[in-house]
């Protein structure tokens, strides 16, 4: 129960505030962070009120209000303290650390609003040491259950690194590439897919993770290889070519004929017999993306290339965006010009 004087005080308060905001100043810090602790989620009058105030001097006591808040059973209650914290952080010294913390474990929260805030909130207050502080906290999250929640922690992983920890974001990401939980496996390597340079080094792992039981983890590692290997990486264009021939998932076996146009090099033996093998896929958009390749793969004149386009061209039940690909990567193929590969390269 709250005691009557305690609401009446508050309206008080929020009159106040709308009139003169500059009588806030001397009002008790204490007493703020006594109105947040005890008004929680039944009144956000005085966290409307506080939100248009400066509250100098009042950092500490208010900012440990607003973070029991954060707890609060009410999703508007933790979405306004969100927000506050954001206002605050500048001003909270050493304290900003232990804000980063609280703020990653809302990436788990139950209401998508929070969620969201809480993501946009750590790219905020991630500047210096907090940013690194809240890395382990939403690592874990990678393994959740929820998949709303997954893409929350990755989003808050890319706003640490925008941040300037792109290092240590990629180290913390990487970490979970052996996770016992495949939905951890794949959110580790959809974060490091998006930090470019800095997760190079996790490139061996990622292709190893080319090889993993669960499509969802090969998925999203191959998305990362094709992002972070350069054009003519023998083991990663190995790789993907083993992708291509073996894969059960018709959608990834596409995807890793894409990834060949982009990563290996024309007249790439390896690539080309794996294309040529691949325009007798059962899959038509497999058949169609391997011809697709072939025509910037394959050198000028290509022989085996050429013998497996006509193949499929001969065919009058062939799938016409199949037979399109393939007459256009034989018009590239016979021609002497200059090629220029068709999708440019991701960083």
């Amino acid at each position: 129960l709250k005691p009557f004087w305690l609401e009446a005080q508050v309206e008080a308060m929020v009159a106040t505030a709308r009139c003169a905001p500059f009588r806030w100043g001397g009002l008790s810090a204490e007493f703020l962070a006594q109105v947040f602790g005890l008004l929680g989620s039944c009144d956000l009058r005085a966290a409307r009120a506080a939100d248009r105030t400066s509250l100098r001097g009042a950092e500490g006591p208010l900012a440990r209000g607003v973070l029991r808040q954060l707890a609060s059973p009410d999703w508007a209650a933790r979405l306004r303290s969100v927000r506050l914290l954001v206002k605050l952080a500048h001003r909270l010294g050493g304290s900003v650390a232990t804000v980063a913390s609280a703020l990653a474990s809302l990436v788990a929260d139950a209401d998508g609003r929070v969620r969201e805030a809480a993501v946009n909130a750590l790219g905020s207050v991630a500047a210096g040491g907090a940013g690194i502080a809240a890395l382990d906290g939403l690592v874990a999250q990678f393994g959740h259950s929820d998949g709303f929640v997954r893409t929350a922690a990755v989003g808050a992983v890319a706003s640490i690194a925008n941040a300037g920890h792109c290092a240590a974001a990629a180290a913390a990401a990487g970490s979970r590439l052996a996770a016992q939980e495949f939905e951890a496996r794949a959110a580790a390597a959809e974060a490091l897919a998006g930090l470019g340079a800095a997760a190079s080094g996790h490139l061996p792992a990622l292709v190893h993770c080319l090889e993993d039981d669960h499509p969802a983890v090969r998925h999203a590692a191959l998305k990362a290889v094709r992002r972070l290997t350069q054009r003519g990486d023998t083991g990663s264009v190995l790789a993907l070519a083993v992708r291509l021939r073996d894969d059960t998932e018709p959608g990834l076996r596409q995807a890793a004929a894409a990834a060949l146009a982009q990563l290996a090099v024309p007249g790439d033996a390896g690539a080309v017999s794996a294309l040529a093998t691949a325009m007798a896929d059962g899959a038509w958009a497999v058949r169609k993306a391997s011809a697709e390749a072939l025509g910037t793969v394959a050198a000028a004149g290509d022989t085996l290339a050429c013998g497996a386009l006509a193949a499929r061209l001969k065919l009058a039940e062939e799938h016409s965006l199949v037979r399109r690909a393939a007459e256009e990567a034989q018009r590239r193929i016979m021609s002497t010009g200059p090629r220029e590969p068709r999708g440019r390269q991701k960083k």
